[in-house]
């Protein structure tokens, strides 16, 4: 196994895992917004 190949692969696992993260995160904020306004 390549070590540079290896590296560059949990580089890009851990960018998926940010984006997906921080998208999650955005979405469930803008639920709770909009939760807000209609109460």
């Amino acid at each position: 196994m390549n070590y540079k190949r290896l590296m560059f692969t949990l580089y890009l696992l851990c960018n998926i895992a940010n984006s997906c993260i921080t998208r999650g995160n955005t979405i469930r904020w803008l639920t709770e917004l909009k939760t807000e306004v209609n109460q």
